[in-house]
């Protein structure tokens, strides 16, 4: 170890200086604040933006992934599946359930990649405020300690906690829509025995298109088809069915 003409401590490579080291330990102790992780979560729940990406995706019908399941790749059509969320970008608050959902399971199927869009110098004003109301006097390393407590620390436990909420939250409505139309079918009245017809029964979808089904009187299954109605497909879609 030596020192230069200013009295500074010249360390040898590869080791810490004694004010790095301060301002890790500081940054560690700002990211468990809980002041700061509230204001911090409230305005991320605000102003947070989700950035999807597509993945060229090389697999084959016969690669499997994580516990064995197999993934989706160009051959089996996978890439289009998602092909509506590549470069698809908006804030998180304004994304619909079945939107998260559909972004998830693309994560899932590694044919989809999130980033998080977040202005890192707001962030670090935040943390700022809420410190100094918490102290009157403010370190000079408190400075550095607040940038490396959000860039290493806070931002990725934020959005990675606010993902997962929603997730959750998108989750439970998807189910409560379920138990609803269920329930709805179920206390359905029976249909009119004394003039027994076919029946069409259409299960509505978008993108993926109509599911139909013809049944007999009786209740059994004729035909199972599935019909598009969207942009060209739409005089088509409606031939079909007739």
């Amino acid at each position: 170890r030596m020192d230069d003409s200013s009295g500074n401590k010249i360390m040898k490579k590869g080791t810490i200086y004694p004010k790095d080291k301060a301002v890790t330990l500081l940054a560690n102790r700002i990211a468990g604040d809980v002041g700061v992780i509230d204001a911090v979560m409230e305005r991320c729940h605000d102003l947070c933006k989700i950035q999807v990406k597509g993945v060229n995706a090389t697999k084959t019908k016969n690669d499997t992934g994580k516990n064995g399941r197999k993934t989706a790749g160009k051959e089996n059509g996978g890439s289009k599946t998602y092909e509506i969320y590549n470069d698809y970008n908006n804030k998180l608050n304004y994304l619909k359930d079945h939107q998260i959902l559909a972004i998830r399971r693309g994560c899932d199927q590694k044919m989809l990649k999130i980033t998080f869009e977040l202005d890192n110098n707001r962030f670090e004003r935040i943390i700022n405020s809420v410190l100094s109301k918490q102290q009157h006097v403010m370190h000079p390393l408190y400075h550095d300690a607040i940038s490396d407590a959000w860039s290493r620390l806070l931002r990725k436990r934020c959005t990675s906690r606010l993902w997962k909420e929603s997730c959750k939250r998108a989750e439970e409505r998807a189910v409560d829509v379920f138990c609803n139309n269920l329930r709805k079918a179920l206390l359905a009245p029976p249909a009119d025995m004394t003039n027994r017809k076919a029946m069409l029964v259409m299960d509505p979808g978008f993108q993926s298109g109509i599911k139909c089904a013809i049944l007999s009187d009786e209740g059994l299954v004729i035909s199972l088809d599935t019909v598009k109605f969207m942009n060209s497909a739409k005089d088509n879609g409606k031939q079909h069915v007739i």
